[in-house]
């Protein structure tokens, strides 16, 4: 069960400190080697704090990635890692893009609405790294140093392509809805009457034909897999079809509370699940950071001590409003407020909600594993949100990137070159080692 220690529960751990401070050592030598500014060579904002929410024995293989190729790894993360949160929350806040006026305006639908969210855009297919693996290939085996080639890691609930499971019968929507409404009957978390719409846990777009391995579920599990372990992994997401498509998978809110979910403005913990599964307990928490650093670099070591370790970024756990600043000029102060309406008090991070059903086997209580994911992307989501992160903008043209990071593995080669002048300090890092590595072969680069 996971623990109750709040949002940023396991950050401060020495271990995890240590190894994102030697990923940062590691970028810094490279800095050095190559004579790049300092805190030039930056992991992205995904990247970055999806470090301070890895399985260590993931975190432990990132670390000995960027010790061997601190440039080769970077790139390949800065590429990749995005993508999941534009899986995640595919129709607002870090699916499209944050929202540049007040968050949480998503548009509401009909009481009780089970419609699908909009598809997220399509992942293109980039370029490949220094190490010739590609960028954008969503086989954990391929593109995660994780898995090294030849060492296929198994996710129990990828099925073989051309294999699909046969589908059960489906509810529709509006069953499932009233389903939703026989068991929550008001919102669970202000307990307010309707209007009220039945929210997905797991997103409406990666529910979708979850058997098929060309399907965006299947790419969202190569890239969990790139920080978090197959067995946590398989915790998650194994064999849980049909859980996707039940009342398991949906929670009634509020349409107020149903936008804040959606845009990752506050997350729930669960703590407890009685043993008759009739009942449950989670902990709400508004998820919102300030001062947070916005990428991970080398300048984040204060210092050449040896012996310095990073300080543990922090989500505070005692918030009574939420939101994220909307208004870069005027700094406006985040005033989201939830009320608990049969008691007429304000919901805070930290407090205990029962969730409870009549009837575990026809109306089962929300999934505990996939409340488990929720509760680690939300927070994934919210520490990218506090630190300004903006997803790129993805063309129609799978094999047309035009970020620098994408640039720097498509530029002609060093030798070719006039000017490196105008190179952003990714394009010349990946460029001059190129170079370098086929002057030491005595071979021209071509």
């Amino acid at each position: 069960m996971a623990s109750t220690s709040g949002p940023w529960a396991g950050f401060d751990d020495l271990e995890r400190r240590t190894l994102i401070t030697n990923i940062l050592n590691s970028l810094k030598a490279y800095e050095l080697q190559w004579g790049f500014a300092p805190g030039s060579m930056a992991i992205n904002s995904p990247v970055w704090f999806a470090l301070w929410l890895a399985d260590l024995s993931n975190l432990e293989k990132i670390a000995a990635a960027f010790a061997e190729n601190p440039n080769g790894t970077r790139l390949e993360h800065n590429e990749v890692v995005p993508h999941l949160l534009t899986l995640w929350l595919p129709t607002s806040g870090i699916g499209s893009r944050f929202p540049k006026s007040r968050p949480g305006s998503s548009t509401p639908t009909s009481p009780v609405d089970d419609n699908p969210s909009n598809s997220a855009p399509n992942s293109p297919t980039g370029p490949r790294t220094p190490t010739g693996r590609a960028l954008m290939s969503f086989t954990p085996a391929k593109s995660s140093p994780l898995m090294p080639m030849g060492k296929k890691r198994k996710l129990d609930m990828e099925a073989s392509p051309g294999s699909p499971k046969p589908k059960a019968s489906e509810p529709s929507q509006k069953d499932l809805s009233d389903k939703v409404r026989a068991r929550d009957d008001v919102c669970i978390i202000t307990k307010a009457t309707e209007p009220l719409e039945a929210a997905h846990i797991l997103p409406s777009q990666l529910c979708k034909n979850a058997h098929s391995g060309e399907s965006k579920f299947s790419k969202f599990l190569a890239l969990l897999a790139y920080f978090w372990s197959p067995e946590k992994i398989n915790k998650w997401l194994s064999h849980k079809e049909d859980v996707f498509n039940s009342v398991a998978n949906r929670l009634a809110l509020a349409p107020s509370c149903h936008a804040y979910w959606d845009n990752g403005l506050f997350g729930l913990l669960p703590i407890r699940v009685a043993p008759d599964e009739m009942s449950m307990q989670v902990q709400f928490y508004w998820l919102r950071g300030e001062n947070l650093p916005a990428t991970g670099h080398s300048l984040l070591l204060e210092n050449d001590d040896e012996n310095f370790i990073i300080p543990p970024i922090v989500l505070p756990s005692d918030l009574r409003k939420g939101g994220r600043k909307y208004n870069p000029d005027t700094h406006n102060a985040p005033n989201l407020i939830l009320v608990n309406n049969d008691t007429e008090c304000v919901i805070s991070s930290g407090d205990v909600i029962e969730l409870t059903t009549p009837d575990p086997e026809s109306l089962p209580l929300p999934n505990e594993d996939l409340l488990e994911l929720q509760w680690t992307l939300h927070r994934l989501s919210a520490l990218c949100a506090a630190a300004g992160w903006q997803p790129p903008d993805y063309d129609d043209d799978d094999d047309d990137d035009n970020t620098d990071e994408a640039a720097a593995v498509n530029t002609p080669p060093y030798h070719e070159l006039k000017d490196l002048s105008e190179m952003t300090e990714s394009k010349r890092a990946y460029l001059q080692e190129r170079f370098a590595s086929g002057t030491n072969r005595n071979c021209d680069l071509k």
